[in-house]
């Protein structure tokens, strides 16, 4: 039996549910567009909270006042998270 690997993003798994253009109604893009607009706003959230944290916790998880500055400074366009968790996992030797 061959396992399925399951996207865990709800955008992903939306997309992969409704793949054909005729379920892409006016509905489905509003609320993909809102969802999208949703996880942005909660990844500036995060930052903010970041940028909340005093440098010894920036440093033990492997970023920088100046990384979190840095990030929030993207544009929405851009998962700053994502970016965040590079920059730590390079620094960590994990890349």
């Amino acid at each position: 039996m061959t396992t399925q690997c399951l996207p865990t993003d709800f955008n992903q798994r939306l997309s992969a549910a409704t793949d054909s253009p005729q379920d892409r109604s006016p509905i489905h893009r509003l609320f993909t567009w809102w969802i999208s607009r949703r996880q942005q706003r909660d990844e500036r959230v995060a930052l903010k909270e970041l940028s909340s944290l005093d440098d010894a916790m920036l440093k033990d998880i492997g970023i920088s006042r100046n990384d979190v500055v840095w990030a929030s400074q993207l544009p929405q366009s851009v998962n700053a998270s994502i970016e965040l968790e590079i920059i730590a996992r390079r620094r960590s030797g994990h890349s």
